[in-house]
């Protein structure tokens, strides 16, 4: 201890801590001064801005209030799922269209197994040979993707509608395309499943098994209320058709020559608006409303709106000076002589004359004129008498 008269300490300067007084050990007054020191640089750390360490019992008692929150969540979803509460949620597939609902998709698919057979009549027709072909799926998708699904090889014809607009394409996998023109040849089915140059008489006989796959396709979708299509001829390998239409709505039907075939050996894509009529018969589909319809509609609805209507019984212009100076038993003239009607205002337009009168004791008016204003069909009525 300090002896009782012993003056404080002063730290010197270039020193950051007190100087050992008399009788002080020179340990203890080391360790104090290290406690200062070390008091303050942490300190200055903080005043400067340095990170501070979180305390490692904070950082424990929160990870494990954040596993106690993640656990009751996930008990809660659980409940939820098992009440039947909640829907599945699924991400939305910005890439493909979504231009049919599930009940639209459902009658695609039904017209895609109506025009499979189709296709597989005139096909065996062609071949005279059974021609089983198998609608797999009907796929919504943009143009870009349509003509070459998983870009892999394939031959490709346009089709195009009676304004010779180009509106979907044929595609037939090379093995496919290759096997049946050999088949029309007499030969087996071709091994090859890549695409190489055709010779004249190859592609002749592939646009004809084209045309006979467009007549079954087509005949189905116009039985079924949509367009005639017919194919252009013209086969190619190596460039899209439907070059110009990469932003277009196409739906896609691929077709699989069994039903152990896991790829399709051909498909149709024509545009999803060809297809309209398939999911929504015209005769079911609203007309558009004629405007005389449409004006009659609107009346209907305003003959039941409240408005307030204004009797304006005239009007006079004075200063302020007499509007000031008025007191009551003046009398101030209006712009209006005696017998004179009045005006009924509705909406701050003036559509009817009237005369005042009374009724039960009450102010009232009675219409002498009704005027003519096109807007709302108001038009003058003979009177009954």
């Amino acid at each position: 201890m300090s002896p009782p008269n012993a003056p404080p300490t002063e730290p010197v300067a270039g020193e950051s801590g007190p100087r050992p007084t008399a009788g002080q050990p020179a340990a203890d007054a080391a360790a104090s001064a290290a406690a200062t020191t070390t008091t303050t640089a942490a300190d200055a750390a903080a005043a400067a801005g340095a990170p501070q360490a979180v305390p490692a019992d904070l950082v424990a008692d929160f990870k494990a209030r954040v596993a106690e929150v993640r656990a009751e969540v996930a008990a809660a979803a659980a409940a939820a799922i098992a009440g039947g509460t909640v829907y599945p949620v699924t991400a939305y597939d910005w890439h493909t269209p979504h231009r049919f609902t599930a009940s639209g998709r459902g009658k695609l698919a039904a017209f895609a197994v109506t025009a499979a057979a189709r296709i597989s009549a005139d096909l065996k027709e062609l071949f005279r040979r059974e021609t089983r072909l198998a609608a797999d799926t009907v796929v919504e998708l943009y143009g870009a993707d349509a003509w070459n699904p998983g870009r892999t090889p394939l031959y490709a014809v346009p089709l195009k509608d009676a304004a010779d607009r180009v509106v979907g394409m044929v595609g037939l996998a090379p093995a496919t395309a290759l096997g049946w023109t050999e088949r029309l040849l007499g030969g087996t089915s071709s091994e090859t499943t890549g695409v190489r140059q055709l010779s004249p008489l190859e592609s002749a006989l592939l646009l004809d098994i084209v045309a006979a796959m467009v007549k079954g396709f087509a005949a189905a979708l116009q039985e079924s209320g949509g367009p005639a299509i017919h194919h252009v001829e013209a086969v190619s390998s190596d460039k899209s058709p439907l070059a110009g239409l990469e932003g277009e709505e196409f739906c896609r039907l691929n077709l699989t020559a069994g039903s152990d075939q896991a790829d399709p050996c051909a498909w149709l894509a024509v545009r999803s608006d060809l297809l309209d009529a398939l999911v929504e018969p015209a005769a079911l589909k609203k007309q558009p409303r004629s405007a005389e319809d449409t004006r009659k509609d609107l009346r209907s609805y305003v003959e039941y709106v409240p408005v307030r209507v204004t009797a304006r019984l005239g009007a006079s212009a004075i200063t302020m000076r007499d509007i000031a100076s008025l007191e009551p038993g003046d009398v101030l003239v209006l712009d209006r002589a005696m017998g004179e009607p009045i005006q009924l205002l509705a909406m701050g337009k003036v559509l009817m004359q009237a005369i005042p009168v009374t009724c039960d004791g009450w102010y009232a008016v009675q219409v002498v004129e009704r005027r003519e204003d096109p807007r709302l069909r108001l038009v003058k009525k003979e009177n009954p008498e």
